[in-house]
């Protein structure tokens, strides 16, 4: 049953993660809701917490996968795995010190919520040092 639900459900859950992420707490909810409710009907399930059905059936929760596909698209535009250019999407920091390796990721800061949760803000992990 897991392995259908991995097939067929899913992916539709997941399509197009790295140009569409739920960032209110009712888009996200909604999605993972989803996952929840499948992982509760499943026999032997249902009186279990949603982390624990999610361990017993080797799932990770929605959200999680989101944040892996969004480092692995990074990981592709960086390397030059996709035909994107990276610097219409990231800046590479340039510090003096000898304690760094030259690839630490910046982007410019937004003010406005349309632009703090685009992908590549997103990604690098801005969007958590703005209040």
């Amino acid at each position: 049953m897991t392995s259908l639900f991995c097939t067929y459900v899913r992916p539709q859950l997941e399509y197009a993660t790295e140009v569409w992420n739920p960032c209110l707490m009712k888009d996200i909810l909604a999605i993972e809701r989803v996952q929840r409710s499948f992982s509760k009907r499943l026999p032997g399930l249902t009186d279990k917490s949603y982390s624990e059905r999610l361990r017993i059936l080797g799932l990770h929760s929605l959200e999680k996968r989101r944040v892996f596909r969004d480092l692995v698209f990074v990981y592709k535009i960086l390397n030059s795995l996709v035909d994107l250019d990276s610097t219409r999407f990231f800046n590479l920091a340039t510090y003096d010190g000898t304690r760094n390796n030259g690839k630490k990721l910046t982007t410019n800061r937004s003010r406005l919520d349309c632009h703090k949760y685009t992908f590549k803000n997103r990604a690098i992990g801005i969007h958590s040092l703005q209040p």
